[in-house]
């Protein structure tokens, strides 16, 4: 008899714990979803401010007006996560550069626009790999609460 009811308390506090585990996971993926939002509209204004510069010293008018373009799509898409960030009544965080961030652009645009554009894809696909990994966490925890009886 002890040992049903023995077994029967240790089925629920292992189905509680799951919960809250599941609570755990959801609230980190919150977190950092919304620390890979915040991280990503600072990409975007520092790949802003590395385009103007490098544009500023391109002596061919076409590359100089092609990272002029890419200048404002950066801009529209700062914009987009910003508004993003006021939805989810997210601060938005100063829009100044680190000295690290200032002392890399300096390289980047000395190193040319092959290095510089090359760094900016390739910090943009981690950002979108990172992003991809929160939301399969988060819909595989959904599914399994789907499963969970209430």
């Amino acid at each position: 008899m002890w040992r049903q009811s023995l077994v029967s308390v240790s089925k629920q506090a292992s189905s509680m714990f799951r919960q809250e585990i599941e609570r755990l996971f959801l609230y980190l993926a919150r977190c950092s979803w919304r620390l890979l939002l915040r991280r990503s509209w600072r990409h975007a204004r520092e790949s802003l401010r590395i385009y103007r510069a490098l544009a500023e010293r391109e002596p061919h008018t076409a590359l100089r007006a092609a990272l002029l373009q890419l200048a404002a799509s950066q801009e529209r898409r700062a914009a987009r996560k910003a508004g993003r960030m006021r939805r989810l009544r997210m601060s938005l965080p100063e829009d100044r550069d680190t000295l690290g961030a200032r002392v890399w652009r300096l390289l980047l645009v000395r190193c040319g626009p092959r290095w510089a554009l090359a760094w900016i894809d390739e910090v943009e696909d981690f950002y979108l790999a990172l992003s991809w990994e929160v939301i399969w966490v988060t819909m595989k925890v959904a599914a399994r609460r789907a499963k969970l009886p209430h």
